[in-house]
């Protein structure tokens, strides 16, 4: 140990691999100042953020629906790699995240939104043509705590508009041969129409 020269422990004290060393380098080896680093890892950053949370929704299912508020990127620190670069006077620099994002079922959230907005409504079949421009209103939140919470607080805003949707063809099956008398009574089981008249 260099550092115990001249001391009387120099002969006491010693350190032995266990096994081979390999690797290091010979000669002048380049590096990276470090706000070059820092400078690298900023555009990367963006870079990245913006790949995954593309990626991720690219990846959601036409029955799925997520909002920004609810999506979370983690992103390490950037490192030099190990890898050679394609010029003489170039370093690769690498950096890794991960993305957390709050996913819902489209047509859950949308009864869900109905039963909250509807006293009346009793879990007929309903859509909601501008589900994407509720704005998702969350807490500060960090996105591996939330992937290990069991439930999440939040709130959605906006002006919903719900839309009943009625099976026109079982209504006409329903109806053929039906006296008109009996119009009223066989629309009468179907809750999400409002009124209907029959014209002879």
């Amino acid at each position: 140990v260099p550092g115990l020269k001249n001391t009387p422990q120099a002969k006491k004290v010693y350190g032995r691999s266990n096994g081979p060393i390999a690797g290091g380098a010979s000669g002048t080896v380049k590096s990276v100042s470090d706000q070059e680093l820092k400078q690298a890892g900023e555009d990367l950053r963006v870079s990245l953020e913006t790949k995954l949370r593309t990626k991720a929704r690219g990846d959601l299912a036409p029955a799925q629906i997520a909002y920004d508020q609810g999506i979370f990127v983690s992103l390490e620190d950037p490192k030099l790699s190990t890898q050679q670069a394609s010029g003489g006077d170039k370093a690769i620099v690498t950096e890794s995240g991960t993305l957390y994002m709050v996913v819902f079922d489209r047509a859950t959230l949308t009864k869900n939104i109905a039963k909250a907005l509807v006293p009346t409504y009793g879990g007929e079949n309903i859509e909601m043509s501008n589900l994407e421009s509720l704005t998702m209103t969350i807490g500060k939140a960090d996105g591996a705590l939330l992937a290990e919470a069991d439930k999440l607080d939040f709130s959605l805003s906006g002006t919903p508009a719900l839309i009943w949707r009625i099976d026109q063809e079982k209504i006409k099956k329903e109806l053929i041969g039906v006296q008109k008398s009996n119009f009223n009574l066989i629309l009468s089981q179907y809750t999400n129409i409002e009124r209907a008249k029959a014209s002879i």
